[in-house]
């Protein structure tokens, strides 16, 4: 049981699941429920000369087996000894795992990576045959989707890499290993599209390894010719009682293609480049498929995806990936979000690989880096080959540089530079203190705190408030605000808006590097909206500043004047009331400051999700970059008095014709 700590044993860690090995020469046979001696497989003696070899069906065994058959029709109890004590043995690995030699060190692979390896036919040009090389990087996935195949709190994975990583051979694998020894077993399969799910998931795949496994693998089953899958039972109903039943097949792409199917397993093929059909809804309806009467896992599911040219909507997917992070479990449900774990394989981490399955990570990513950097001035091919070699799951969610508005190479730099840093701000929330409302707000730290806060930026005489007998802004001359209000809607994407905010610290010529930037993030959507209208009044109390609000949601400038913080409610020069309209125009004007801050003062920013946003920033469905659009309202606010200056010179402006006439 890879999921719970064994006797002896050891753990290793795969993106946040602990996963559980035997002692080295020992597996848990999952028949007995005991942990048993088995012998470490070696090809050579020379630590060198010891690498993975897939060692197939004996010499000779073709013949025997023909022999042992034409016995067994005159006495069915018949059986060669030889041959069945291979056949154990190649069973008892699949169920158990294994131990080989790799380089003279003990290697543990489980029954499904050793299935992968030995039985499943991928054609090509392999070390072993057409049949799958051993990669290290295979044996954590295996071990991790292993844990997922456990674990009672989920019920399958997203998997994510680059091109040519053997996801469809892994998930032919995953579906033929578990239908054939279950009875009444189903496993289903969807692709991108219809063509590709029968193409290349059904007949290139499954077909292919399904014939070619050794009969002993090999389930009474129906002619597949005439069907559209494969159907374990024999063509005559009349010819025996003792087959499996169940099914594998492929249906298309569409929402309710298996609704009301039960499945034991079901692959989602290319699950980012789905046309036609939304992800959300179709896996809505594939999980009750996969539930026993009590709601809990009876099957899994394995969605894989290559990244490269993602079509659809990148930001329904993105959010799926992030919904499905095993290290954010509901801690009364005990599942994620999607029901699902997720799992990353970076391009440095998938390529140029030895006789021994190890890459050089550094060697690899240099070389990735080195690619990139010849093409830097063709915007187009360096996020091409990005997206064809991620480094990062961001890199691979990263949007087509076709559409993007803003410096995106300069930005993914930035972004890059700070992806692995946890140092940069603290997390908390800003509260009234002991309660009370109207009084001091103070800053309470929690790691699930809707504020995000730099404080080595924020100079503590900077928050000095002054007696007030009402509150009023006194630190405009120093900080800004912009906020986005949410609406009740739900974007385009199939996810509720956010309420965003930033808090800019103004240009301080005693600390230049310390100023002109945000000093502080809130994305939230808290469960009322007089809630968020409440933080974003302390946020303004704290800091001492007005804040511009976009106003076509206006009943957050209600909500200032009921509880009477009117003056904290910014206006632009020119207009009567406060607030800024989400118009063309303010859109342009937050393009155009956004562009001015990105080129002088990018390598102050520190918020990756204010980054991504404009990476991604689309001007003309703006609703779905909620960090953006506040970032640009707050740049907007900053710059307030100089658009109030330039309202004054242009107003003094005369007429070059009033002043000397016309000829």
């Amino acid at each position: 049981m890879i999921t719970k700590p064994i006797k002896d044993g050891s753990k290793v860690t795969v993106q946040g699941l602990p996963c559980h090995i035997p002692p080295v020469g020992y597996v848990y046979n999952r028949m007995t429920g005991r942990i048993e001696r088995r012998s470490v497989l070696s090809r050579s003696p020379n630590k060198k000369a010891q690498y993975w070899e897939r060692r197939g069906l004996p010499a000779g065994y073709e013949t025997k087996r023909k022999e042992e058959a034409r016995i067994q029709q005159f006495n069915p109890t018949h059986i060669d000894v030889s041959l069945e004590e291979f056949r154990r043995d190649a069973w008892d690995k699949r169920l158990n795992g294994m131990w080989f030699y790799n380089n003279g060190e003990p290697v543990y692979i489980t029954g499904l990576h050793y299935y992968y390896l030995e039985w499943i036919y991928i054609g090509g040009a392999t070390n072993n045959g057409g049949y799958p090389d051993f990669w290290d990087s295979d044996r954590k996935f295996f071990y991790f989707l292993q844990y997922v195949i456990e674990d009672p709190e989920c019920f399958g994975m997203v998997y994510v890499t680059r091109r040519r990583e053997g996801k469809t051979s892994k998930s032919v694998a995953f579906l033929l290993e578990g239908i054939t020894r279950n009875k009444e077993a189903n496993g289903g399969i969807q692709s991108k599209t219809d063509d590709d799910a029968e193409k290349i998931v059904y007949k290139s795949g499954v077909l292919k390894a399904f014939d070619k496994l050794p009969h002993f693998f090999q389930p009474t089953h129906n002619d597949r010719a005439k069907s559209k899958g494969i159907r374990f039972k024999p063509y005559s109903d009349r010819e025996t009682d003792d087959y499996l039943g169940g099914w594998i097949d492929y249906r298309s792409s569409k929402d309710t293609a298996y609704d009301g199917s039960k499945l034991h397993r079901y692959v989602g093929d290319e699950v980012f480049k789905t046309v036609g059909c939304d992800i959300r809804s179709r896996h809505e309806i594939v999980l009750p498929c996969l539930e026993d009467p009590n709601g809990r896992p009876y099957g899994k599911c394995l969605y894989t995806s290559t990244v490269e040219e993602m079509e659809g909507r990148i930001e329904t997917y993105r959010s799926f990936w992030e919904e499905s992070n095993q290290k954010q479990k509901d801690g009364l449900t005990g599942f994620t979000k999607t029901k699902l774990y997720r799992y990353f394989l970076p391009a440095d981490d998938a390529m140029d690989r030895d006789k021994y399955g190890y890459v050089d990570k550094k060697k690899n990513r240099d070389f990735i880096v080195a690619e990139r950097e010849q093409v830097k001035d063709d915007t187009k091919e360096y996020f091409g080959r990005m997206r064809r070699k991620p480094l990062s799951i961001d890199e691979a969610f990263r949007a087509s540089a076709d559409s993007s508005v803003y410096d995106t190479i300069k930005l993914q730099d930035r972004f890059e530079s700070i992806s692995w840093r946890e140092d940069l701000y603290v997390q908390g929330n800003f509260i009234w203190k002991n309660g009370e409302k109207d009084t001091e707000v103070i800053f309470e730290r929690s790691k699930n705190g809707k504020w995000k806060v730099i404080w080595d930026f924020i100079p503590d005489s900077s928050l000095i408030r002054p007696h007030q007998t009402r509150p009023k802004p006194w630190n405009n001359a120093r900080y800004a605000m912009g906020c986005d209000p949410y609406s009740h809607s739900r974007t385009v994407d199939y996810r509720n808006s956010a309420g965003a905010f930033y808090v800019y610290r103004k240009h301080d010529i005693s600390e230049p590097l310390k100023s002109e930037t945000f000093v502080a993030q809130y994305i939230a959507r808290p469960s009322s909206s007089d809630l968020f209208f409440e933080d974003v009044i302390k946020t303004c109390m704290f800091f001492g500043c007005e804040v511009l609000i976009e106003d076509n949601r206006n009943n957050i400038l209600d909500y200032f004047k009921y509880r009477q913080y009117e003056r904290f409610a910014m206006r632009l020069p020119g207009r009567k009331m406060p607030g800024i309209p989400g118009s063309t125009k303010t859109h342009g004007d937050i393009i155009a400051f956004t562009e001015a801050f990105i080129y002088n003062h990018l390598d102050k920013v520190y918020f990756k999700e204010l980054l991504d946003d404009w990476i991604n920033f689309d001007p003309f469905n703006t609703t779905k970059f909620d960090a953006a659009m506040a970032a640009g309202y707050t740049l907007i606010a900053n710059n307030k008095y100089k658009i109030l200056l330039q309202k004054k010179a242009d107003e003094r402006m005369l007429d070059i014709d009033i002043l000397f006439g016309k000829n």
